[in-house]
């Protein structure tokens, strides 16, 4: 019996970049323009210095009327929608990276702040808001022991 050769490696060179290309096709697709419900994620930078605490959220391109920031506690809310800056109907993409529609981003604050000294400002995109910080830790209070009885 004869031995036949197999080239196993034949064909997969093509269907490999098929693969690919349909692969890159879906990744790039202009999905967000139907709709994400989870929306996207906002970039956020937190720091503290001596006296104060600031977070900085990357929300270019959405309005700043739109903006909603809300401190509850020690969680700190930042929501708003970026919109398509031009209709999509009849348009062609070739890539899509940037994302569009609603967004909501809650952090936990890790270090306690004065609501009361909060400032926001948006400017270039960015998203400035500052806290002082809360030096003063809550009061030792006794808690008295009591029988059952």
């Amino acid at each position: 019996m004869p031995l036949i050769k197999i080239d196993i490696h034949s064909g997969v060179d093509p269907l490999d970049r098929r693969f690919q290309e349909t692969m890159d096709d879906f990744l790039h697709a202009p999905i967000c323009f139907i709709g994400n419900r989870r929306g996207w994620v906002v970039p956020m930078d937190i720091s503290e210095g001596e006296e104060d605490l600031v977070v900085v959220a990357e929300v270019a391109g959405v309005d700043k009327e739109g903006l909603r920031v809300v401190l509850e506690g020690e969680w700190l809310q930042i929501s708003g929608r970026r919109r398509v800056p031009f209709p999509t109907h009849a348009r062609r993409f070739f890539q899509v990276e940037i994302e569009y529609g609603p967004f909501q981003r809650v952090v936990r604050l890790p270090v306690a702040v004065d609501p009361d000294s909060a400032s926001a400002l948006y400017e270039d995109g960015l998203l400035v808001i500052r806290f002082r910080k809360r030096h003063r830790p809550a009061p030792a209070i006794k808690i008295e022991v009591q029988e059952e009885g």
